[in-house]
């Protein structure tokens, strides 16, 4: 997707937002499309994006003052940079309280393994494997059984519950007890 730079704007800083409208990530550049592109092969936090919002500014400066402001003061879920949200994760990482809303979305009926999670949502074969068992056990994914894959393994298959069926889960702690949670 190319973003247009208005005439006489030398810098951009971008929104980035999931479906529910929280805001996932902001960044400052001065090719948006080539960033986006980056942003869609490297970060963890992608699938969950839907919508952008971009605010044009006269100098790379001005952004990058825009950018640091606005990081500070909307604490972004994805942003390490001036966030004071970067000292509380030792990595990189998903957040894996997503997982459930983004297997629903992206496999809704369809049974899927753990591994499936991991290539064709890209995240972290720990996370899959730690917070997908949690969701087991929390009714959230149902098993539905065991087959050979492709590659000649056998994969236990679930399916994710319907978020309208399923208690809440913001009650599911995090697989990693030695992180401390986001407030």
């Amino acid at each position: 997707m190319a973003i247009p730079r208005p005439r006489g704007r030398a810098a951009a800083v971008y929104r980035i937002y999931d479906r529910a409208g929280a805001l996932l990530y902001v960044g400052m550049t001065t090719n948006p499309t080539s960033r986006l592109q980056a942003h869609q092969e490297r970060s963890d936090w992608w699938p969950l994006a839907v919508s952008l919002r971009t605010e044009w500014h006269d100098t790379r400066e001005a952004a990058e003052q825009a950018e640091a402001r606005a990081i500070r003061s909307e604490r972004p879920q994805a942003n390490r940079k001036l966030n004071s949200r970067q000292f509380r994760y030792r990595s990189r990482r998903f957040h894996a309280t997503r997982l459930h809303p983004l297997a629903w979305a992206h496999f809704g009926e369809r049974p899927f393994s753990f591994p499936d999670v991991v290539e064709e949502l890209g995240v972290p074969a720990s996370t899959a494997t730690q917070y997908g068992n949690a969701l087991v056990e929390a009714g959230m994914f149902q098993k539905v059984g065991r087959w050979k894959a492709g590659n000649g393994y056998t994969r236990t298959y679930y399916r994710a519950v319907d978020p309208e069926e399923c208690a809440n889960e913001e009650s599911l702690s995090d697989p990693d007890p030695g992180r401390p949670t986001t407030p």
